[in-house]
């Protein structure tokens, strides 16, 4: 974690920048916007008065309007050690779940135009199809990364389903995913208890075991640890009954890392086998990317270094091959941290330079890769708090 002296030294640095460039926390507000990643004045000046840190993609933005190396300011983070073990832990909350395999795009205009003209038509209320289209709409916007209009839809959606509980357990589920996206966690868990609630009396649909997995997600989130691992354990007997493999190991590896939270790391790394095993018998790559990756952290927080590192070159193998840069930035940042523990210094050297590399990787993922742009900048915003 960092001291209050590294925060304050970052914040006075990016004050003298802006200032040099004669430039008011207004308009750096207004070429920020300009460049795709909106910062608003409020927390601008908590970053430059040291009461907060930027993420990553915050910095990269702030180094092209002060046209700075983005190294120089990264730099100033000083990472230190994580307080916790989950801190940089992979949580695998990616639920990804979506009942569409390919998204219409006829749907989602008549569900954006539904939401733009805000009809209140009973005939259009009744109709079916525009739950539809408005429940494309909502999962386009959500990957797209639009989470404001996806949650004006969400409500839109609840609004449309009154008389229809399975479309308005959908409906709920919709909305707490998207709260949890905007880190507004008491109210995301306040609307999957609404979505269980409706989903009581009808198990076997689709929906029930991933709402099980979200409210996992969100108590664990809250750091309601033996709640959310109830709730995970539930989700993995549904997914076991449904043969939801992939679903298996993401649950898999959300509970061991939820035991390495509460330091029992002998149950983290029976459950993350259990992964392994599971992803490789189906060829779940980006699953066996990140099993490896957690059992790494296992180690590493075990000091169980020679471990450590051999999981995340295995990681490292698959998420090269697959671009999953998220999986090799985080595994590069453990290996930084190992190989200084060690004094190697020219391997720390290296993974400096691949995290480098991966910063920028990640700053500049196309427009349907925004949601995982978005779980970064989340798992960022906490390593370098």
């Amino acid at each position: 974690m960092l001291s209050l002296n590294a925060k304050n030294h970052l914040g006075y640095l990016l004050k003298n920048l802006r200032k040099t460039h004669n430039l008011s926390l207004k308009k750096v507000e207004s070429l920020s916007a300009i460049t795709g990643r909106k910062i608003s004045i409020s927390y601008l000046s908590k970053i430059e008065s040291g009461k907060t840190l930027p993420s990553i993609p915050v910095l990269l933005t702030l180094s092209k309007i002060y046209d700075v190396s983005p190294k120089l300011l990264i730099e100033k983070l000083e990472l230190g050690h994580p307080s916790r073990p989950e801190e940089h832990a992979l949580y695998c909350d990616e639920i990804n779940f979506n009942s569409f395999p390919k998204l219409d795009e006829s749907k989602i205009k008549t569900g954006l135009s539904f939401l733009t003209l805000r009809t209140k038509s009973s005939n259009v209320i009744k109709d079916k199809n525009i739950y539809l289209a408005l429940l494309h709409a909502i999962v386009f916007l959500r990957k797209t990364g639009k989470l404001n209009l996806a949650k004006e839809a969400s409500d839109q959606l609840i609004l449309i389903s009154q008389k229809n509980e399975q479309h308005l357990a959908r409906a709920f589920f919709e909305f707490a995913f998207i709260c949890k996206l905007q880190k507004n966690f008491p109210l995301a868990l306040a609307s999957i208890f609404e979505c269980k609630r409706l989903l009581n009396q009808r198990r076997n649909l689709y929906l029930f075991p991933f709402a099980l997995h979200l409210e996992g997600n969100i108590l664990q989130h809250l750091g309601k640890i033996t709640d959310a691992l109830l709730s995970y354990q539930q989700a993995l007997e549904e997914y076991e009954k449904r043969k939801y493999k992939k679903e298996i190991c993401t649950t898999l590896n959300c509970m061991a890392v939820a035991y390495m939270t509460m330091k029992k790391f002998k149950k983290a790394k029976s459950l993350l086998e259990r992964a392994l095993l599971s992803a490789k018998e189906e060829n779940l790559l980006r699953a066996l990317s990140q099993t490896y990756h957690n059992l790494g952290c296992s180690c590493y927080f075990e000091n169980k270094f020679d471990q450590a590192i051999g999981n995340c070159k295995e990681s490292n193998t698959i998420a090269e091959k697959c671009n999953y840069y998220d999986i090799l930035f985080f595994n590069y940042y453990y290996l930084m941290r190992i190989y200084d523990k060690l004094n190697d210094d020219s391997a720390k050297e290296f993974c400096k330079k691949n995290l480098d590399y991966l910063l920028h990787k990640i700053s500049n993922f196309p427009l349907h890769d925004n949601e995982m742009q978005k779980y970064i900048e989340e798992q960022l915003a906490i390593a370098y708090r």
